[in-house]
């Protein structure tokens, strides 16, 4: 047994012996005030949900609670002798929030009588004191989405991944109240399906010191109960990518051969419809639930298969092998050799010529939890989320020239699944709590082949090499990725509500990770077989990483609900160790033991040039404050501090601080950098303007520091060494505005709006090297960051014109990302100091009910005005369809088949065409 091994079961068997605290998974809360139609308190009168055994009895006061209630809507039962009994539809229990329904009961006529009401979740939220949006399962599947990440990006103050202008890998994802995160890339260790969702909390703004290693925001998912009868959905769709827009394509006049010419080559138009493949997408999913031993032991999964073959394209017209005669001499539209005439170069083409989707990808994914309840108050449940993908890549670097040569790019193949074990307690009515342990493994693999070293492999030839601005005709990634990520989480916590005013949740949360990360380069030498590089240069791709570094954290929240002002205070600990060594002296990084600097002249006093990376802790306040300033309107404020170790990938970089012999530079990461850190605050207004129209307005700040930043040094033995250090910042100001109406008649709108500043420190010395060789620290400013979004607007618009069809648009409005300008070959010295353009883009989803129950027809259109929305553009010009750098090449040699036009312009600078989509959902 290995020393991780040792630690991870000693820690789990303290923790069990130990902890009487288990782990809290998010839940709502009931309570109210039950009267007479007088006014008067009625006490002892009997609430509890339908359908279940959770229940209480009202005080003296006629005030009763219900907590430890799982998100999703009830029906709440009211009874009290001599009175008509109560039922209360459709109340909905959120995510950490109290649902308030008080009852005013009316004395009995006839015996056994009962009063039918239906709830409506409230326009204003008082107890709220921070921006959070919540997504019940039904909105999900209203919307046209494919994914809880588009979900989450339709949330005010969230773009592209981004919560109020910070990194994409600054959240934190939670299932059922466990972090899912993978620490080497800090994003989501896997994709919840929608169809498992029961409900979904988005955290934009200051979050409860419950939630941890993040800076930016918490994605909250809480997935569907096990229904009290069987059920099954079916839920097919079928898209075909309907689309006139044009690009140019290389197209080959003949068969495949090894003895062409360029002549046998032309460019021509074609459409994003003719370029696709049909099907462009096929999406099956299949739910289903129900109890396996009544009351006792039941089950509800989901299985998905999603073959999406994307909206860039590419032709297959190269193979890596194929090679071609005298191409270095014989240019196209010009001679470098007159004895060699451009109808001498010899090409070989022997790809099959058909069009090939380059972002094509392939997934299996399983969601399944098992609930059996061990007695009334003991509940033990298992969850597990199991997905494997393959899938390429198609970017701006590499993967965009391997346009006509497909066969080149890896394949990317991840397999991830986590096992979820929770054992959850009432100790009594108002007190709570659960134990869980999971564990995470998700595995990352790029290859071309299932043998890494296959000897088809080709190492890029002379006869292969095409000039500037020519797309490749041969060769293939010749890269090998392997990376491994095992983490194993207990997190636990008790929720009590000790009085009236006070709910208290106490908890911790320990990760015990294993890394394992390989990455080389591959030599493929003719006529030899392939081997991995010798070198260990990670400038070349080299990294060979085994590390168990651990994390822990503790905190202690209270929820204080007053009757005119609601308080949620936290207090977390967190603490981080990297159990890794770094140098002492990193200029002498690769040097394991060193002259001793005390004793300068004795070469043989030595000492260790390695020290154990520090433990970093942190201790964070979070508090917020909202004020019910009348019956439809709040004012709240909040502010806290948040702690987030960077992503082990960069932290370990170039792990064994190896410098490759006659090199000039050599880069490490750093596994003693501090972890970054976020001031958060934010002040807002939810005020209800109608019965049916609320208005929510939020000014909001943060304050990042420690983020990571490149330091140069000059080695002795003349090498220029950098590492990351803990020196850049940034700010964030701005404000959000929701307009959204409660579901009335047969329209549903909502309107989010964000605008913000998002600025970082940004080095434009030009060279930092020669700065501080000369004494003089770097040239600092603070400059946009290239993620920022200044304005984004976002509308949802549900219509029923008629009662078995239903439409909902998704509008969504964004300002450009900046761009650094490059005018008359001068580059801007401000980084990023000019907007892209502005884009607008409109999705469709209709439902519409068929004669047979439970059957609905869907029909789903993405971008559907078919808008060709500039994403990205040239430096030298601000457009996505011209640059200055084509009019330059005109007077160069081109060596290649392709035309100037066909290499500038970029498929990947554009938004995805117009997909349409027929699906077709059946529940029995």
């Amino acid at each position: 047994m290995n020393e991780f091994s040792r630690s991870l079961y000693s820690t789990i068997a303290f923790v069990l012996l130990f902890s009487a605290s288990l782990l809290a998974q998010s839940k709502g809360k009931i309570d109210g005030k039950v009267t007479d139609e007088s006014g008067e308190p009625l006490p002892g009168v009997q609430v509890f949900i339908d359908g279940t055994t959770r229940g209480t009895l009202s005080e003296g006061d006629g005030y009763y609670s219900i907590i430890n209630v799982t998100p999703g809507e009830y029906t709440l039962v009211f009874k009290y002798l001599g009175f008509s009994d109560v039922r209360v539809q459709n109340v909905e229990v959120i995510i950490d929030r109290t649902t308030e329904i008080n009852m005013v009961m009316k004395e009995a006529v006839i015996e056994g009588e009962e009063v039918v009401v239906i709830s409506e979740r409230p326009v204003v939220q008082p107890d709220r004191t921070t921006t959070t949006s919540f997504v019940s399962s039904k909105e999900i599947e209203d919307l046209p989405v494919q994914s809880v990440a588009d979900v989450v990006n339709l949330q005010a103050g969230v773009v592209e991944g981004h919560f109020r202008g910070g990194r994409t890998n600054e959240v934190a994802y939670v299932v059922n109240g466990v972090p899912i995160n993978n620490a080497f890339s800090n994003t989501a260790g896997f994709e919840v399906e929608q169809n498992m969702v029961s409900s979904l909390e988005v955290i934009s703004g200051v979050f409860n010191a419950e939630y941890g290693q993040a800076l930016s925001g918490v994605v909250n998912i809480v997935t569907k109960d096990v229904p009290r009868e069987w059920s099954f959905n079916s839920q097919s769709f079928v898209r075909s990518v309907v689309s006139g827009r044009e690009f140019l394509f290389l197209d080959r006049n003949s068969g495949p051969g090894s003895n062409l010419s360029v002549d046998d080559f032309q460019t021509n138009a074609v459409t994003m419809s003719q370029a696709a493949s049909f099907p462009n997408q096929v999406d099956v999913q299949f739910s289903g639930g129900g109890p396996i031993i009544e009351d006792k032991l039941g089950i509800q999964f989901t299985g998905r298969f999603n073959n999406d073959r994307g909206s860039t394209w590419g032709r297959d017209l190269f193979q890596p092998s194929d090679s071609s005669s005298f191409l270095l001499s014989a240019p196209r539209g010009g001679y470098t050799d007159p004895n060699n005439p451009q109808n001498d170069w010899i090409i070989e083409s022997t790809g099959d010529g058909d069009f090939v989707d380059m972002t094509e990808f392939t997934r299996y994914s399983i969601n399944a939890s098992l609930t059996y309840n061990m007695t009334s108050s003991t509940k033990l449940d298992y969850n597990l989320f199991a997905q494997t993908q393959e899938a390429f890549s198609f970017d701006g670097g590499f993967n965009e020239t391997r346009r006509y040569n497909p066969d080149s790019r890896n394949v990317n193949s991840s397999l991830n699944q986590t096992h979820i074990v929770g054992l959850r307690h009432s100790f009594s009515s108002k007190t709570f709590g659960n134990l869980s342990y999971s564990y995470l493994r998700s595995s990352f693999n790029s290859q071309l082949y299932d043998d890494p070293l296959d000897p088809r492999l080709v190492q890029p030839l002379l006869s292969q090499q095409t000039g500037p601005n020519a797309f490749p005709i041969g060769g293939n990634d010749l890269s090998y990725t392997d990376n491994l990520t095992q983490t194993h989480t207990i997190v636990g916590s008790v929720t009590s509500q000790v009085d009236r005013y006070n709910q208290v949740k106490a908890g911790f949360n320990i990760r015990l990770h294993d890394i394992n990360s390989q990455s080389r380069s591959i030599l493929a030498v003719p006529g030899q077989d392939p081997i991995f590089s010798p070198t260990r240069n990670p400038g070349l791709g080299f990294r060979d990483l085994q590390v168990n570094p651990y994390e822990f954290a503790a905190y202690i929240q209270d929820k204080i609900e007053l009757d005119n002002m609601i308080i949620n205070a936290g207090l977390r600990f967190d603490m981080f160790d990297p159990a890794f060594d770094v140098p002492r002296f990193w200029y002498l990084a690769d040097q394991e033991t060193i002259i001793n600097p005390d004793n300068p002249t004795d070469p043989t006093d030595l000492i260790s040039n390695r020290r154990a990376a520090s433990i970093k802790t942190q201790v964070s306040p979070r508090i917020g404050v909202a004020f019910p300033v009348s019956a439809t309107g709040v004012i709240r404020f909040s502010y806290g501090m948040f702690f987030q170790t960077p992503a082990l990938s960069g932290i370990y970089n170039n792990n064994e601080y190896f410098i490759d012999e006659g090199a000039t530079s050599a880069s490490f990461g750093n596994p003693d950098i501090d972890p970054q850190q976020t001031s958060s605050f934010e002040i807002g207004l939810q005020q209800g303007l109608t019965d049916d129209l609320g208005l929510e307005v939020t000014l909001f700040t943060r304050d990042i520091r420690n983020l990571g930043a490149t330091v140069i040094e000059d080695s002795p033995i003349g090498v220029v060494v950098s590492r990351t250090e803990n020196l850049d910042y940034g700010t964030v100001r701005g404000f959000t505005l929701s307009l959204f109406q409660r579901p009335r008649g047969r329209v549903q709108w909502n309107l989010d709006y964000t605008f913000q500043f998002v600025d970082g420190s940004a080095f434009i010395s030009g060279d930092s090297q020669i700065r501080n060789r000369a004494g003089l620290d770097d040239v600092v400013v603070l400059a946009r960051l290239p993620w920022d979004r200044r304005h984004v607007l976002n509308n949802v618009i549900t219509v029923q014109p008629i009662r078995p069809l239903s439409i909902t648009l998704v509008n969504r409005l964004n300002s450009g990302r900046p761009y650094t300008t490059e005018r008359f070959r001068i580059r801007s010295f401000l980084p990023n100091n000019e907007d892209r353009p502005t884009t607008v883009l409109t999705d469709l989803r209709a439902f519409y009910n068929l004669p047979l129950k439970g059957t609905q027809l869907i029909f789903q259109v993405q971008n559907l005005f078919d808008v060709l929305a500039p994403q990205f553009v040239f430096d030298d010009s601000g457009r996505a369809d011209y640059t200055l750098d084509e009019f330059d090449a005109q007077n160069q040699a081109l060596i290649g088949v392709n035309t100037l036009d066909d290499w500038f312009e970029r498929q990947s600078f554009y938004s995805a065409p117009r997909r349409v989509a027929l699906g077709l959902s059946i529940r029995f």
